[in-house]
């Protein structure tokens, strides 16, 4: 029997199961750019502080992500009309350095649907988060990040195209809405993760890793 998700709604209707059955959510993922977002919740279990330590020997081919997320300070929840990104921006606060372990839950993670990764969480395993800045004071499209291993720049985590503010704002107004529409509207202090700003790099037992995100801050953790 195929037990793959056939639509959209069947994928985050498993996402929704799944992290009920964990505690519930305690952080979002969302993309930014796309012609049609994707997002995620990420267990509150899964959400971790700066410095934290890990053992990556329980998790099959780990990566890292370099992200920055954003943390709200009042609640997006449902009002007379659907959330712009006019109307989302003063509830955003500060804007964090990110790191975003990703794995899969299946042995051949390239032999299943996209579907069946966004049912999945989008490959999420864990979190990292660092102290941020207020987002009023960070313009996203014009910052570098570096990524170290055990003390080295890693070279090929090359930059992504790195998003606008604006495209944020946007991506944020959407995951609101749609956060709403499946009854669980973000509310106030809430980490949302904005995509990797870096190509993801492989992780073995025994790694320091440190991203520093320029004009936004520090966040590291050891595996």
């Amino acid at each position: 029997m195929d037990l793959a998700p056939g639509d959209i709604d069947s994928a985050y209707a498993v996402q929704e199961a799944t992290v009920a059955r964990l505690g519930g959510e305690g952080a979002w993922k969302t993309s930014v750019g796309r012609e049609e977002d994707v997002c995620s919740p990420i267990p509150a279990d899964c959400v971790f502080a700066s410095g934290h330590r890990f053992d990556a020997g329980l998790w099959r081919g780990p990566r890292l992500e370099v992200e920055v997320g954003v943390v709200l300070r009042s609640d997006l929840g449902a009002g007379p009309r659907p959330w712009t990104a006019e109307s989302v921006l003063p509830a955003i606060g500060d804007l964090v350095p990110v790191l975003e372990i990703a794995t899969s839950r299946f042995i051949d993670r390239m032999a299943v649907s996209p579907l069946t990764v966004i049912a999945d969480l989008q490959n999420n395993e864990a979190i990292v988060q660092g102290a941020g800045v207020p987002f009023s004071e960070v313009e996203l499209a014009a910052f570098s990040a570096v990524l170290e291993i055990d003390g080295e720049v890693r070279p090929e985590a090359s930059p992504r195209r790195q998003h606008s503010s604006r495209e944020v704002v946007v991506s944020l107004a959407g995951l609101a809405n749609h956060a709403i529409a499946r009854g669980r509207p973000l509310r106030a202090g809430v980490l949302v993760i904005l995509g990797a700003r870096l190509m993801p790099v492989p992780i073995r037992p025994g790694t320091h890793a440190v991203a520093t995100i320029e004009a936004v801050g520090r966040v590291e953790a050891m595996f």
